[in-house]
Order: structure tokens, then sequence, then C-alpha cells
């Protein structure tokens, strides 16, 4: 029907082929860089062997959050921190660069977000694996932090995520010089060889500085070592008085299980490239009903059972506009 005419614009990528691969490309070195998907693949091109052939958004859900304080109401003034990161789990080149949403980062959103109080939706990831075939899921990735000069050992809800109310959150130089946590997050500051987070490859390091809640001292920047543990209102217990000046820490990621139950958890440990988006259309050959009532733009990605990959963008208008 002319009411619902557009273009329809598919690539289909055999896995198989060597001289293929896909990849994700971020705008930039930090996780809220911004431009546009064509300024992305030219820098690509420019940096890079090998030349990108087709392009489209992946993880386009951007999540823009400014009540730190929970209220629901938006703060204004300078120490404003007006931050944005992807929804779901992203890794480039094998190094994860945000992991998936949590829950309490909706209880950060402004009173008029109609995600405001909701926890975190259950939403797919595709990932590429080292061999090039690839996966659909909802990784849950857990996240164990021990402290190897005393034993003690804790956990964080994620990396590289907005500093939810009450949840670790781990930092590194993806988010830019600073952590985006307030001065009321307790934190720990740890110098790497490399602060780089990959499932199946441990982070450690020395603890060099530790900032209690509240303090207004200056806090070092982030540098290509540093990682910061960085903990806000009840996660301060599970942090406190585990860590000293001069202690080694050790950090892994592990992907516990699906939460769609699409794939094992041990594949996950293989992917290096993954982007999220935001519901399935199709899950095992069923489909799932979850489409828009109305005509918007969208990109979407599948395998075929052959392993075959598709990529497909549509419009709303027959002219692309």
């Amino acid at each position: 029907a002319d009411s619902v005419a557009g273009l329809l614009n598919v690539i289909e990528v055999n896995p198989s082929n060597t001289n293929v691969s896909i990849k994700v490309l971020n705008c930039g070195d930090y996780t809220w860089s911004k431009d546009t998907m064509g300024n992305a693949a030219v820098k690509f091109n420019e940096q890079n062997e090998g030349t990108v052939i087709a392009a489209m958004n992946g993880d386009p859900w951007i999540v823009y959050h400014t009540d730190y304080d929970g209220d629901g109401k938006a703060p204004t003034g300078p120490s404003v921190k007006h931050v944005s990161v992807s929804r779901g789990l992203m890794i480039k080149a094998g190094e994860i660069w945000a992991t998936e949403q949590i829950g309490d980062e909706n209880y950060l959103a402004k009173d008029d977000n109609a995600e405001r109080g909701t926890g975190a939706a259950n939403q797919p990831i595709f990932g590429v694996k080292k061999d090039g075939t690839a996966i659909i899921g909802s990784p849950y990735t857990k996240i164990n932090i021990e402290n190897k000069t005393n034993s003690k050992t804790a956990t964080a809800a994620g990396i590289n995520r907005l500093p939810a109310p009450n949840s670790t959150i781990l930092y590194n130089q993806r988010v830019g010089t600073e952590s985006m946590a307030y001065e009321d997050a307790y934190e720990i500051y740890v110098e790497c060889e490399s602060s780089a987070f990959a499932y199946g490859k441990a982070v450690s390091g020395k603890v060099t500085h530790i900032f209690e809640s509240g303090d207004k001292n200056p806090r070092p920047a982030i540098t290509e070592k540093t990682v910061i543990i960085s903990a806000r209102g009840k996660a301060i217990n599970d942090q406190k008085g585990k860590y000293a000046v001069g202690d080694t820490v050790e950090i892994s990621c592990t992907v516990r299980m699906d939460k769609l139950y699409l794939t094992d958890a041990a594949e996950w440990s293989d992917v290096v490239e993954a982007t999220g988006g935001f519901y399935t259309l199709v899950e095992k050959g069923k489909h799932k009903g979850q489409e828009l009532a109305t005509n918007y733009p969208c990109t979407i990605v599948g395998i075929k059972k052959d392993g075959k990959i598709l990529l497909i963008s549509t419009t709303t208008q027959a002219d692309g506009s």
C-alpha cells in the first residue's frame, strides 16, 4: 500500500568469506562520542587497512540522563553532567567499552521519561565471534573484584555505565578523563598495566588513591592505565573497608547467562564485536510480534539458518526521506 511505501536495503554477509568482516565503529575514543555514521565510516577508511563497503546504525537508543539525585527533576548549573551511553553491551575489537544497561539507571530518568522507575529490559545484543560467525542474545555480565592482598572480594554492576544511585560502576579511559560520578561517590583508583576489559581476561593493578564520599579534593585524571571502582548510595557499604593504598586488585568479567535463552553463556567469551538493539522480531525462527504499530525507519540485523548475516535498513518514504 502507498501508506507504507519505503526503501528496503539488505546486505548479506557470508562469514566464510575471509575478505569481508563486520566491525563495530564507535564515533570516537569515548562512549559518548558523537558523529554521523558516514563520517565514522570515512574516518575508519582513513585510519585502517580495508574499506567500509556498507554501514548502518547499531544501538541507536542512547540514554540521556541528567537526574543524578533521583528526585525526578532535571538539575541545572555548571556542576551538572549531561552524559550518554549505549543502552546495550558494546564490544569493539575485543574490548568491552560498556556492559549492558543496569536497572538502577532508569531511576535516574527525568520525571517525564516513561522508563523512570522501571528495570532494564532484556535487550538483544548482536555479536560477532573471532571466526566471523554471529550470535544474538542478551548476555548478563558478572563482574568480580578480588583484592589479592587481603583476599576480600566484591562485585560491580557494570562497566562505563551511568552512575546509578545504589550501584558500583567501573570506569576507564573510554569515558574520558574523569568518572561520571559526583562527589558523593566512594571511589578507589587502580593503576593497571592495561585498563581494557574483555571476557576471560583479568585486569589487575595497584590501588593508588581512595576517596571518601563527599571528598571535595581534586581526583586524578583517568589515563589509559586507570580503572576507577566507583560506588554510590547503598553500594558504598559493599566496597568500603576492602582496599588500602598499595593493595593489588584483580577484576574479571564473565557472562553468566543469556536472559533471552538464545545462546550458551560460554559463546560470548569468543565475541570480539558487539552492539545492542531494542527488541527481537524473530527468535529461533518464530515471529515475536513486537513490531511498532507505526511506520518508523529502523535498522535490523539477523542470522539465517545457514549462518549468513543480514543487515537491513528501512525508511518510511519511497524517496528515502
